[in-house]
């Protein structure tokens, strides 16, 4: 029995393995060039557009989220020029939103 189950966790560790990687970090990040997206759910649905709005908008990520393709996001809030942020109850979208983590340049907050 034991042989058993060692061999059926042997064979469902692919499969977990496969999911997603989520590190909870906090980043602090700029847009590399002004042709750069800010998503509402991981690769999905765009919260905004943010090309030509220029490279000085910011971005605090809490979560690294690595998918099963590799790709990487970042999970947090985006700060306008002037120090507001945009992912508000204001603005209609009051949770978190994703970027792609090769689009930004993002330091690790100590």
């Amino acid at each position: 029995m034991k042989k058993a189950s060692i061999l059926f966790l042997f064979f469902l560790l692919p499969l977990f393995s496969s999911a997603q990687k989520v590190e909870n970090k906090k980043y602090s990040c700029s847009p590399k060039t002004t042709t750069n997206s800010v998503f509402k759910e991981i690769g999905n649905v765009k919260f905004e557009d943010f090309s030509n709005r220029g490279t000085s908008w910011s971005f605090f990520g809490t979560q690294k989220i690595t998918t099963k393709d590799g790709i990487i996001f970042l999970k947090g809030d985006i700060y306008s020029p002037r120090g507001s942020q945009l992912n508000t109850k204001v603005n209609n979208y009051n949770k978190p939103v994703f970027i792609l983590y090769n689009e930004w340049d993002c330091i690790i907050d100590k």
